[in-house]
C-alpha cells in the first residue's frame, strides 16, 4: 500500500497511533482508572511482548502486524511482523487513522482508545 499525503503506510500509522497512545497514558498516568491499568500492566507485561494484527474489516484476516512491548509507562514497537509474542491483539486499521488524525482527542480523552485488549489482559474494567 502505498503512503500518500492522507494515507500513510501501516507501519507508519502504527508508530504514529503508539505515540498518541503513549501520550495520552503518560499525560493521564495519575487519573482513575489509567493509573489502575498502568500499575496492573507493570506486572502482568513484565518481559511480555504483544503481537498487533492490523485489520481493515475482518479480525481474523490482519493485513499487517506488529510487535509491540510495555515497560517503564510506555508501548515501544518491538519489531514489523507477527514475530515471536506472548499475547495477541488485534486492531481496526480505521481507528488507527482516526487516532493519528485527531490525536488531541485521544490525549485528553484515553477512554477513546480501544484498550479493551489491555483492561481485559490486566483483570481491570
Amino acid at each position: 500500500m502505498p503512503a500518500t499525503a492522507t494515507k500513510l503506510a501501516t507501519d507508519a500509522l502504527f508508530t504514529q497511533y503508539l505515540n498518541v497512545v503513549n501520550r495520552s497514558l503518560g499525560q493521564n498516568r495519575e487519573t482513575f482508572p489509567y493509573k489502575q491499568i498502568l500499575d496492573a500492566s507493570e506486572k502482568a507485561f513484565d518481559d511480555k511482548t504483544v503481537a498487533v494484527g492490523i485489520y481493515s474489516e475482518d479480525p481474523s484476516q490482519p493485513h499487517d502486524w506488529f510487535v509491540v512491548a510495555y515497560d517503564g509507562g510506555t508501548f515501544s514497537l518491538q519489531e514489523h511482523g507477527k514475530g515471536e509474542a506472548d499475547l495477541t491483539w488485534k486492531m481496526k486499521e480505521a481507528h488507527l487513522d482516526e487516532v493519528v488524525e485527531n490525536p488531541e482527542r485521544y490525549v485528553e480523552s484515553p477512554y477513546k482508545l480501544d484498550l479493551d485488549w489491555l483492561k481485559k489482559t490486566v483483570g481491570v474494567g
